[in-house]
């Protein structure tokens, strides 16, 4: 029986449409099979990342131990942003054309694996310790404590550290007492280094004091200042409940300003917000002065993808940084300004600036 023609030409159509999907299909596969297996040169990308409730890193249940828990007002953020390595063509296209993504070359790294662990420990350590200390000062409780900055990490590839051991309190650099690694950084970024300078660092190593010389050469000019890696050392003189705070599944300080601000708003039961969505970003030190961070251009896209109303950053200090140009501050407002963001960026110095900045709003 003879089927009608009619009826046969959207059948074949059809079949001849689906054979040309499948083939493209395979096409597209065949392609970026390929493309994922040319290397290229590895480099590192930051993108875009989240914006988290502090809260969400809060034992609350700890923190009701030792305070009231008065939740008023909407609750602060910090922003994440994503990074990872690219080592095949196909991924560098994506992160290229279609991610807005920023690619750099990757940086060589004077520590392995294990010490990037460390590292990673040592910083996470210190910034819930500087939490801390922040909350006990500006908070309803008061506790005491003193910081030590003390040398946890040595880079023994280079030239320079090696003089030094793990655990050496820091007590001076040419004569300066350095009580805390935000003195100790301020003084490194005032040398202007010479060939055959030489500054001396005194440390406290059990029960000795030694001064140990460093002198800058041509061979070791590029790992002069990043032959050592001190922490500030918080010392509470009371049991403190360290379990407050937990930072499982995040790596870095920069929640440290948000963090200590979500944990005064819980425990003042102060309505900083006055409605808007606030959010920021920035290291915490031990006496309340907020320290810059990285990818400063990406968190601050992140908040704005994500409606933020008031995002705070750190404010530039000098002595800290080479210039205002390189300053956190300079980029948040500059990064704002490219991509027309209505959102308000605060620059804050220290938590007590940030109160009082929160408590102007309108």
């Amino acid at each position: 029986m003879m089927i009608p023609e009619k009826i046969n030409k959207p059948q074949n159509k059809i079949l001849k449409f689906s054979v040309a999907t499948v083939k493209l299909v395979l096409l597209i596969s065949i392609i970026m099979l390929i493309l994922v297996l040319i290397p290229v040169k590895e480099r590192t990308y930051t993108s875009k990342g989240d914006i988290i409730e502090a809260a969400s890193i809060i034992n609350i249940n700890e923190l009701g131990k030792e305070f009231r828990i008065i939740d008023n007002g909407r609750p602060f953020y910090f922003t994440t942003v994503k990074t990872g390595s690219i080592t095949n063509t196909l991924s560098f296209l994506y992160r290229d054309f279609f991610n807005d993504s920023k690619i750099e070359d990757m940086q060589e790294s004077y520590l392995s694996a294990f010490d990037s662990l460390r590292n990673n420990y040592f910083i996470s350590t210190q910034s819930k310790d500087n939490v801390l200390a922040a909350l006990y000062t500006f908070g309803s409780t008061k506790r005491s404590f003193q910081v030590i900055p003390v040398i946890k990490m040595i880079y023994e590839e280079t030239k320079t550290g090696t003089a030094f051991l793990e655990g050496d309190q820091l007590l001076s650099v040419d004569n300066k007492v350095v009580s805390s690694t935000k003195e100790y950084l301020q003084q490194k970024h005032s040398w202007k280094i010479k060939e055959n300078d030489t500054h001396y660092f005194q440390v406290q190593r059990g029960k000795s004091e030694l001064v140990i010389p460093v002198t800058y050469t041509e061979k070791n000019k590029d790992d002069f200042l990043t032959g050592i890696q001190p922490y500030d050392s918080v010392l509470f003189n009371d049991i403190v409940n360290k379990s407050v705070i937990s930072l499982k599944g995040y790596e870095g300080n920069s929640a440290g300003l948000m963090l200590t601000l979500e944990l005064l708003r819980l425990t003042t039961g102060e309505d900083f917000s006055k409605g808007k969505k606030i959010a920021g970003t920035g290291t915490m030190n031990a006496d309340g002065t907020v320290g810059e961070i990285g990818s400063m251009d990406y968190k601050i896209k992140t908040a704005d993808k994500n409606d933020v109303d008031i995002y705070l950053v750190p404010k530039y200090v000098p002595g800290l940084k080479e210039s205002y140009e390189k300053s956190n501050e300079y980029e948040a407002l500059r990064t704002a300004e490219n991509i027309g963001t209505k959102m308000k960026i605060i620059p804050v110095y220290s938590v007590n600036d940030a109160l009082i900045k929160l408590r102007e709003l309108k």
